[in-house]
């Protein structure tokens, strides 16, 4: 009779077999390995990247080890496994770190794709030195202008999420010296954008725009590339500002479906998380906001990215809140993006759910409680040299609050700085009329009022003069200057529904009367001063030419 065999399939049992082998035929084996792979894989390896790397790091064969560990590391980059990234790259460079006569284009693409990992980490403590690393060495190596200019863009990105809108400048002008000011190129563009961020988060939008309008003619060849993301942000704002918004969804949704066929989810989440969010918001697309924020959680969900998720959700939580007036639902967003803040260290602070949660409150009329999460806003609005205009809606909630408890100079002074500080643009009026309001029902009488005013037109001579016939409230005189004018409106809620006026709530807890004027009340505070689909409204359907007049005032 035959004698008995046995197999043995564990894994355990497999790797006790491994390590009873020599050190040295070990090596061997592992050698063997990968040239067989490497023969029969010669038209196509990258599905077997990452077995080379293993059998070449433990067959100790160097050169090849680094070369395919770094392919690995870059293949597991583009599939967002960072943590498998980054084993790779370590790996590779402990090698580097032994041969000093090793080609520096490796090290270069070492640096390159640590620093790449840490960027989609948010880890500005870990990433920040090894892309100042791969940027000094591409200097070093005199590599063309672009792939130096190039290395300045994942930097930038970082440090622009932590707020040192400072280093970002500093960077951007390094990397458009390289390029000697030549506004062709995508690089120079990109650097551009990113000063061009900059004036615009400090509530500079004049000088944003400016900066943009350099590059504007290019903006039709912009094509799909990862490190683009900042100009995109920028077409997006520009469309807005033009008023080319079909323009702006034409071009983020071409750069879409090329990111998309490349397999970079990153990049469509990022684009749903800002552009074209935002050009949805432009146009009151209140379903198109809700189907970018979904496409957003789901690309911040497969990629494991800790800056996705948060501004997940904190968009949800200004979509819900300020938006919709779901505020239950933003606080829970808010809240969120809060703790994630609070986990990631060296993660920037989260002014808009600080906003988000102050208004909650202030709907609630809790005028402490909401006084107390708006000054932590402003607070680090101030920290972070931020000031767009969403921390602006902050600065008037708080002003209110003020004003509720009784505190009615720091309300005044509040409410002051905001006209004396905001540009007058599509952005930012709508925050000065607002403030206005305010500033009339904080002072003690119109006398009062008319001086500050004066005040402020003196003050204003920095950022530009407002457009305003008139300061103090009182209804506008029908205008005589033109010669066809709308008629007076009706006074009574009868004649507005016969003259074509239809009343919409989506939120279902306002209502409007008529008594000296038209009066909106909203039970549940919304921002009534922006593209706001959950505000209540009176809206009435025109044809041609027209002239609107109206006089608004805050009835507290």
């Amino acid at each position: 009779l035959p004698e008995a065999e046995y197999s043995f399939h564990h894994v355990l049992v497999r790797d006790a077999i491994y390590q009873e082998l020599p050190p040295a035929r070990r090596r061997a084996y592992h050698g063997r390995a990968a040239a067989a792979i490497e023969t029969l894989t010669a038209a196509n390896r990258e599905p077997v990247l990452e077995q080379l790397a293993y059998h070449c790091d433990q067959g100790d064969l160097p050169a090849k080890a680094v070369m395919y560990l770094l392919l690995a590391g870059q293949k597991a980059q583009r599939l967002y496994a960072n943590d498998a990234a980054l084993a790779y790259f370590r790996r590779a460079e402990h090698y580097l770190a032994q041969d000093k006569t090793a080609d520096p284009r490796q090290r270069l693409a070492l640096l390159d794709g640590i620093g790449q990992v840490y960027v989609t980490l948010s880890d500005l403590a870990q990433g920040e030195p090894y892309l100042r690393q791969a940027i000094a060495l591409a200097k070093e190596l005199a590599l063309p202008p672009v792939e130096q200019a190039r290395r300045y863009f994942p930097l930038c990105h970082l440090l622009g999420w932590f707020g040192d809108s400072e280093a970002v400048r500093a960077l951007t002008a390094e990397g458009l010296a390289l390029l000697n000011g030549d506004l062709r190129q995508p690089e120079a563009i990109m650097l551009l954008t990113f000063q061009s961020e900059f004036y615009f988060n400090r509530g500079k939008h004049r000088s944003a725009m400016a900066l943009f309008a350099q590059v504007v003619e290019q903006l039709p060849e912009l094509g799909y590339d990862r490190q683009l993301l900042s100009a995109y942000n920028m077409v997006a704002m520009w469309c807005r500002y033009t008023k080319a918004i079909d323009q702006g969804f034409d071009l983020l949704q071409r750069v879409e479906a090329e990111a998309t066929a490349q397999g970079d989810l990153w990049t469509v989440g990022y684009l749903h998380g800002w552009p074209i969010m935002f050009l949805h918001e432009t146009v009151g697309n209140l379903a198109g906001v809700i189907h970018s924020l979904e496409k957003f959680e789901d690309v911040a969900r497969r990629t494991g990215d800790e800056t996705l998720n948060r501004q997940a959700h904190t968009f949800r939580s200004m979509a819900h809140g300020w938006l919709m007036g779901e505020w239950e639902r933003a606080v829970e967003h808010a809240n969120a993006a809060i703790a994630i803040t609070e986990r990631v260290a060296r993660m920037r602070e989260d002014i808009f759910s600080y906003v988000t949660l102050g208004l909650a409150e202030f709907r609630r009329q809790r005028w402490r409680a909401a006084a107390d999460q708006l000054e932590i806003a402003r607070k680090l609005s101030f920290a972070q040299n931020f000031r767009a205009d969403g921390t602006r809606r902050g600065d008037i909630g708080l002003a209110w609050c003020y004003q509720q408890l009784g505190q009615h100079k720091e309300a005044a002074d509040l409410f002051q700085s905001v006209v004396v500080e905001e540009e007058a643009d599509m952005e930012s009026l709508h925050l000065i009329t607002c403030a206005l309001a305010g500033l009339a029902a904080a002072l003690p009488d119109l006398a009062t009022f008319q001086q500050a005013c004066y005040q402020i037109e003196r003050e204003r001579r920095q950022v530009g003069p407002l457009a305003l016939v008139q300061w103090h409230e009182v209804c506008a005189k029908p205008c005589t200057q033109q010669r066809n004018c709308v008629a007076t409106l009706p006074d009574d809620s009868a004649n507005w529904t016969k003259a074509g006026w239809q009343w919409r709530d989506p939120v279902g807890d306002s209502e409007y009367y008529i008594a000296d004027g038209l009066v909106i009340h909203s039970a549940n505070y919304r921002d009534l001063w922006l593209n706001n689909l959950g505000a209540p409204r009176l809206v009435r359907t025109v044809e041609g030419d027209f002239v609107l007049e109206a006089s608004c005032s805050a009835v507290t």
